[in-house]
């Protein structure tokens, strides 16, 4: 049998529980606090998520990190947000890697909602269909992350490389800043599945 990495049994578990994110929120381009102060919402338990009780906070982007590294990352939600087991890997990410971690919110604010998860009626299809094609479609946010990362090597001069890193819909943004002529030094993705 191979040995097993030790990130296999050294790694604390993931807090599935009341996360207090370690970043701060801050304003890039254009994805700011919309001239409110950070709003709390409880997100109350579903079964899409093994959550009790989590308390999330609505900013429009999250840095995480040493704010000097060398190293950058530009990691990109999923359909869902700013959830908190997203931030919690920005910040295991930032902490293992020593790197300044950034994740900007796309969808300011208004994520798809968990309530349309199983999508098991046409009502719910339909949110999905139209969230996906409007607040979703890849090609329409796309500038909104070559943005921020050009505003982000700007902001974080000792930064040498920077990466992108997406999670289910976040891997198409990942996959579209990829290729010949990238703002970005590597790239990745992770899909359940």
């Amino acid at each position: 049998m191979a040995d097993l990495n030790s990130a296999c049994y050294q790694l604390p578990a993931v807090v599935t529980s009341n996360y207090k994110p370690k970043g701060k929120y801050e304003k890039l381009a254009g994805l700011d606090i919309c001239e409110r102060p950070s709003a709390h919402l409880t997100v109350p338990p579903h079964p899409a998520w093994n959550l009790i009780h989590l308390t999330l906070i609505l900013p429009l982007l999250d840095t995480t990190g040493n704010e000097s590294s060398a190293r950058g990352i530009i990691d990109v939600y999923d359909i869902f947000g700013l959830m908190p087991p997203t931030l919690q890997g920005a910040d295991r990410l930032a902490e293992s890697l020593d790197a300044v971690v950034l994740v900007p919110d796309f969808f300011k604010g208004e994520p798809l909602s968990l309530d349309v998860i199983p999508s098991d009626t046409a009502e719910k299809k339909t949110i999905i269909q139209k969230f996906m094609a409007e607040k979703a479609n890849p090609f329409e946010v796309f500038p909104s992350l070559v943005q921020t990362a050009t505003e982000a090597k700007e902001k974080y001069p000792d930064v040498q490389g920077w990466g992108v890193f997406g999670l289910c819909w976040g891997g198409k943004l990942a996959a579209l800043a990829s290729g010949a002529g990238a703002l970005f030094k590597a790239s990745g993705t992770a899909h359940p599945g």
